[in-house]
């Protein structure tokens, strides 16, 4: 399944529901820099894991 992880007026993005792959600090940098939102390394529910896809 698919989650909207966040969205905004030029945004859009989409997370693997439940992903319990690697960290993805590459997605987590690119979340950060369109949304503003910044995440938590320290924080297991604030953390990106799997694929994620972004589009502007």
């Amino acid at each position: 399944m698919v989650d909207v992880l966040a969205c905004g007026p030029a945004y859009v993005v989409y997370t693997v529901f439940d992903c319990e792959g690697p960290v993805n600090e590459v997605a987590m940098a690119a979340v950060a820099a369109v949304s503003g939102v910044n995440f938590e390394m320290s924080d297991e529910h604030s953390i990106l894991c799997g694929p994620v896809l972004v589009v502007c």
